[in-house]
């Protein structure tokens, strides 16, 4: 039995922009709280380092020290692991996460350090755990040591009753440090097979909570001050009547003034223009779309995406004609792709009056079909354990390469693709300030640099205090 756990969310060189409070840390903090265990937070990607964090250790005394763990730079979170262990022998250390999620046992097997693991949702598993009511390999999801092996409990099964689990409320996290923004999850789980996605191999049924239930949460961070949102679902519209249903008891309970995102991006064949303007009736003002693809040939055949170039075509249109502020996200380079697909993805890019656009370098997550053609093929550049653990330095090198798109003209394509983000970027700026020539010039073309993206949009502390002028700016219009 446990009854003292310290969350941990191992730091972050690659985390762009303003942190906001991560969404798995909150729900098994919530978990933990909701059961009665005493428990805190320290979230490294605001602030700290491993000194830091062992003076945490010594002070609050945990009998249980969580971690969460992503694939990027899971190495650096490795040695995090391995500077507890050291500093704490004794303290169990049990880890959960997308990374332990896809890879199971073999993360135990890679880091000795850890004693547990739980493999998908974790709010559950974690609080049995905690209980000891239950022999380990009693408890689904449960990864753990054993005699000299790695065992694993029961298959985890996924909750369907989503209205039953509570929405995180941060109390053991500084919301100070975080930009004013709370991030919802109102959904889970993907029924789609997008090749480069490893989200379809951790939660593949989708399950929603109820407007009611969400809209709950709205209202509860609506009444500590809280006006901006971001939808962080895989799928937050593959349900159009459930969006409507939030939208109109967002209306119903008055809850004026909110600036909310869907900046995990929507799928453009799941919304039509009464829907996005409904939403924006209520306060959506913010839409993301994953186009990954600029023709039906890599969107049908390559990517799986199971949506057409004309639905993005229409749901782009219809976005950007009611004023939305619109961000665009197109992969360039699956396997397979010609450079006249790559021509049409790229003209895609700038077709239309978006505010953002990331044109991203394929990543071969472990797991997902993309990394295992690259595996099967010995197409591999960069070797998974070194681009999964300097991402920065990867964002524009291409990590394998196929015969239609050799290295050398996917390093072009990436040059290209970044050149023309600075565009949309500036032109986005433009627009912005059409009324001030002199300030629409300067600042166009600041923002668009990479001084400006690396000093405002890359630095935490800089893009929180930027966040909240901003987002106060967008609620009162």
């Amino acid at each position: 039995m446990f009854g003292r756990v310290l969350l941990v969310a191992p730091p972050s060189s690659s985390y762009l922009g303003a942190a906001r409070p991560p969404t798995g840390l909150g729900y098994v903090a919530q978990a933990l709280q909701d059961a009665g265990i005493e428990h805190s937070v320290v979230d490294m990607r605001t602030r700290g380092n491993l000194r830091s964090l062992q003076a945490r250790i010594a002070s609050f005394r945990p009998d249980l020290i969580g971690l969460s763990l992503v694939s990027y730079e899971y190495l650096r979170s490795y040695a995090l692991i391995r500077g507890i262990k050291a500093f704490a022998p004794d303290t169990p250390i049990v880890v959960g996460g997308p990374h332990v999620s896809v890879l199971g046992r073999a993360v135990l097997e890679a880091c000795p350090e850890i004693d547990l693991g739980i493999v998908h949702e974790g709010e559950q598993p974690l609080v049995e755990l905690c209980r000891g009511e239950r022999p380990l390999e009693e408890i689904p999801g449960l990864l753990f040591r054993r005699g000299g092996q790695v065992l694993a409990g029961p298959a985890p099964v996924p909750r369907l009753d989503l209205d039953a689990i509570s929405f995180p409320r941060y109390e053991r996290f500084d919301l100070r440090r975080y930009a004013p923004e709370i991030l919802l999850v109102t959904s889970r789980g993907c029924p789609y097979r997008c090749i480069f996605c490893p989200n379809s191999l951790t939660a593949k049924k989708f399950r929603a909570r109820s407007p009611g239930h969400v809209v709950d949460e709205i209202e509860y961070w609506y009444g500590r001050g809280i006006r901006q949102f971001s939808v962080d679902d895989d799928n937050f519209t593959l349900d159009k009547q459930r969006v409507y249903d939030i939208c109109n008891e967002i209306e119903r309970r008055g809850l004026r003034g909110l600036f909310i995102r869907c900046a995990n991006g929507i799928r453009a064949d799941r919304v039509d223009r009464d829907l996005l303007a409904r939403m924006q009736e209520v306060g959506f003002k913010e839409v993301a779309f994953g186009a990954d693809g600029g023709n039906d040939h890599v969107l049908r055949d390559i990517v799986h995406k199971g949506e057409t170039i004309a639905d993005i075509h229409r749901a782009l249109q219809d976005a950007c004609d009611l004023g939305l502020k619109v961000k665009l996200f197109i992969i360039v380079g699956h396997p397979g792709e010609t450079m006249s697909d790559v021509e049409d993805s790229l003209a895609l890019a700038q077709r239309y009056p978006i505010v953002w656009l990331h044109l991203n370098n394929p990543i071969p997550y472990p797991g997902t079909e993309l990394y295992e053609w690259v595996r099967a093929h010995n197409a591999f550049v960069i070797p998974p354990e070194e681009y999964l653990n300097s991402v920065t330095e990867v964002d524009d090198t291409p990590v394998f390469e196929t015969p239609e798109l050799p290295w050398a003209v996917r390093k072009e394509i990436l040059a290209r693709s970044r050149r023309i983000e600075r565009q949309v970027k500036r032109r986005a700026v433009e627009r912005m300030f059409h009324r001030l020539p002199v300030v629409r010039e300067v600042a166009g073309w600041f923002f668009a640099s990479s001084v400006g993206q690396k000093l405002f949009f890359q630095n935490v502390p800089v893009r929180v205090v930027i966040d909240r002028i901003w987002y106060q700016k967008m609620v009162r219009g």
